[in-house]
């Protein structure tokens, strides 16, 4: 295990959908428990990681700059009356 190849246990996977849901890398290394230092230090040990988390980046990104979906869309049939307007304020 001292070059981290052969390592099958998700971790990778998990980086990933931290990252597709928003979190970026202080906020993951924190969601599995490690340090800064420590997610930097298994990343030299595990390649596999290290391109999970330049992947994760782009996932981060790609989440914070979409654009929010509705909550919900509402269609307000026209009643006929005439709309109503507020008077402007007297500065």
């Amino acid at each position: 295990m001292a070059d981290g190849e052969g390592e099958d246990d998700g971790l990778e996977e998990r980086v990933l959908a931290l990252a597709a849901g928003g979190l970026g890398r202080v906020e993951i290394a924190a969601a599995l428990g490690l340090g800064e230092a420590e997610l930097t230090a298994l990343e030299g040990a595990r390649p596999a990681l290290a391109l999970a988390m330049r992947r994760a980046r782009a996932l981060e990104r790609a989440w914070w700059e979409g654009p929010p979906a509705p909550l919900a869309r509402v269609n307000i049939p026209y009643n006929g009356r005439p709309r109503r307007t507020v008077p402007p304020r007297p500065y």
